[in-house]
């Protein structure tokens, strides 16, 4: 989790950044069954995004040992899974590992 939102702001062709520290949960709940029958572009996406996003932190100029052993894990899972999760969008340990 990170304290930053993104608003898409479309009649300006614009997005915005906000960042603050009320933006952080206090709990956070992670269920891949909400996960289950989303439509194969919508799996791609979102996984290749969060792929993404590991590798920007395990390339960043602010990674530390403790964050790069999560980014490496996270892109060994979503790279051992992601297949899987789109083409066959009922496998909850697909995309429990996504």
């Amino acid at each position: 989790m990170t304290p930053n939102a993104i608003v898409t702001l479309p009649d300006e062709a614009l997005k915005v950044g906000i960042l603050s520290r009320h933006l952080l949960p206090q709990l956070v709940i992670l269920n891949a069954a909400l996960t289950l029958g989303l439509p194969k572009p919508i799996t791609a996406a979102t996984g290749m995004d969060a792929f993404i996003h590991s590798l920007e932190s395990y390339i960043s100029t602010k990674a530390n040992p403790v964050s790069d052993m999560f980014a490496m894990e996270s892109m060994r899972l979503i790279g051992a899974h992601i297949v899987e999760a789109y083409e066959h969008g009922d496998s909850v340990k697909a995309r429990e590992a996504i």
